[in-house]
Formats: structure tokens, sequence, C-alpha cells
């Protein structure tokens, strides 16, 4: 706790004790805006400092990472950027909400009032990026094509169920 308060860490950071034998404290600060953050590796024996690394010593990649997380969790710039992300969640859910209610006052009677699905005459360029995006990550590749699996088995059986 003194090597934080030397170094001018602000309170309430955090601090990771060494879980193996080699092991070092860690002291950790992650304020609101992300050019506060800090990362302190500290010796468990000798007490010294092995690495102080601040959001400047960040590469510009991960610089632009920290500043978009902060931002999308309300803390980059205070209360202002808070209430507008809660606006913007908050819009997504009443908007939710709206399309639901507004399908339920006019869909047909007797029925869900899905349109029929038409079949592309060629290749969409949704199918194409789909196709794209599975070769450069093969992962998202194999979830991609389970999703069509499932989707192809599960459809007929909520088409006669529902008589779409």
């Amino acid at each position: 706790m003194e090597t934080a308060r030397q170094r001018g860490l602000p309170l309430g950071y955090v601090i990771r004790l060494p879980t193996i034998a080699g092991g070092v404290f860690t002291l950790q600060s992650y304020p609101g805006p992300a050019t506060g953050q800090r990362v302190i590796h500290i010796d468990r024996y000798s007490g010294r400092v092995l690495v102080d690394v601040g959001f400047a010593d960040y590469g510009l990649v991960s610089q632009v990472t920290e500043v978009g997380i902060a931002i999308h969790t309300g803390k980059q710039f205070g209360l202002v950027n808070l209430l507008l992300v809660t606006a913007g969640y908050l819009a997504i859910l009443v908007m939710s909400l709206a399309t639901l209610i507004m399908w339920w006052k006019r869909r047909p009677s007797g029925g869900l009032g899905a349109p029929v699905m038409e079949r592309p005459s060629g290749l969409s360029i949704f199918a194409a990026a789909a196709i794209a995006t599975g070769v450069l990550f093969p992962l998202l590749g194999l979830s991609i094509l389970a999703v069509l699996v499932i989707d192809r088995a599960i459809s007929p059986l909520f088409k006669r169920r529902l008589g779409l």
C-alpha cells in the first residue's frame, strides 16, 4: 500500500496476491476514464517495483479498445456518458416492446402473420458475407453451419404446427 501511495495510485485500486511460488503482488487501478488505468507488479520478496504500466504505455489498438470499453460501459466521460449509454439501452428496450405490441395488435386472427419467405434466386450479399466470415473465422463458420442445420431441421415442424 505504501508503494501505491508513493506511485500516486488513486484510492480504489485492487491488490492481487501472488498465487504461485514465483508470483508477484499486483496493484490494478481502473478508474472511470480509460486514460487513468494502471498496473503495477511488485516483487514479493524485495518489494521492488518490477513493472509500472499505464494507459500511455499501451499500443494504439489497446488504447482504442480500452477507450471503447470505457465509453460502452459509461465510464469515460462521467455522468453525461453514463446517461447517454443508459438512454440508448432504454431506447432499445422500448423499441423491442413497442414492436411486440404493434405486432400483437395487427396480427391476423388465428395465425402469426409472419410474411412468406421468398427463396433468393442467387447468392445474396448476406450469404456471401457469412461465407467469407466463416472462412476467416472457422469457429464462427462452424456455428453458422450449426444454426443452418438446426433451422432446416426445426423449421418444418414449426410450419406444420403454426399453420405457416
